[in-house]
C-alpha cells in the first residue's frame, strides 16, 4: 500500500526533476504537463524507450522516457550535448539516455535523502511495444507527464512504482531549502 502524502511526494519529486533537468541552459521554461495513469499516445512515440530503475528493498521505481524524435527534438538535443552538427542516430540515442540518466539521477538522490539503501540502475533501451504491457507490473502507481522544452520539443514520462510483498510506503518530501550562494574568487587579507 502506498499513502497519499507518497504519492503526492513522488509527484513533487518527478516534476522538479523534469523541470530542473530540462530547463538548464535555455530561455524558455520547461513546461510538465501531468497526464495521471493515461499512457502517452503510441502512435507518437519513437521506437525505442529509455528505462531506468530506482530500487530499494522494497519498491521499485521504473521511468519509462519516450522521445518525439523531430527536427525540434533533434535540434534541443543537439544544443544541450553543444554539438554544432546534427546528431547521428547513434548520438541522439546517446543524448537519449543521458537525459533520462540525469532526471532520474535527480529523482534518486531525492529519494536517498528519504530511504538509506536505493540504488539506480543505467539507462537501457527497450522496445516502445513495452508500454503495452505495464498492467503486468502490478504496480502500486503509474504515472505519466508530457515535458514541453520550448521550440517544439516534448518527451513523454512514465513511471511504475511496484511494492514488495507485503512492503508499504509512506513518507513525506521536503525539497531541500534554497542553496545560501557561497562567495568564490575573493581574496582574504589578513
Amino acid at each position: 500500500m502506498i499513502s497519499p502524502v507518497a504519492v503526492e511526494s513522488l509527484e513533487k519529486i518527478c516534476e522538479q526533476a523534469l523541470r530542473e533537468g530540462c530547463g538548464v541552459g535555455e530561455d524558455s521554461p520547461c513546461v510538465v504537463s501531468p497526464l495521471g495513469e493515461q499512457l502517452p499516445r503510441l502512435d507518437v512515440v519513437g521506437d525505442e524507450l529509455m528505462l531506468l530503475n530506482i530500487s530499494s528493498y522494497h519498491f521499485r521505481f521504473a521511468m519509462l522516457f519516450q522521445f518525439a524524435d523531430d527536427a525540434a527534438m533533434k535540434d534541443r538535443l543537439a544544443r544541450w550535448v553543444r554539438s554544432s552538427s546534427p546528431l547521428t542516430a547513434a548520438a541522439l540515442r546517446d543524448a537519449h539516455g543521458e537525459l533520462a540518466n540525469m532526471i532520474c539521477g535527480a529523482v534518486n538522490r531525492a529519494l536517498c535523502a528519504v530511504f538509506r539503501h536505493v540504488g539506480m540502475s543505467t539507462p537501457l533501451g527497450v522496445g516502445a511495444s513495452s508500454l503495452q504491457h505495464l498492467e503486468l507490473l502490478n504496480s502500486a502507481l503509474r504515472r505519466s507527464w508530457r515535458v514541453d522544452m520550448g521550440g517544439g520539443a516534448h518527451f513523454w514520462l512514465t513511471t511504475c512504482l511496484t511494492l514488495s510483498s507485503g512492503a508499504s510506503l509512506d513518507f513525506r518530501y521536503q525539497p531541500p531549502m534554497a542553496a545560501v550562494a557561497e562567495s568564490v574568487g575573493e581574496l582574504e587579507l589578513f
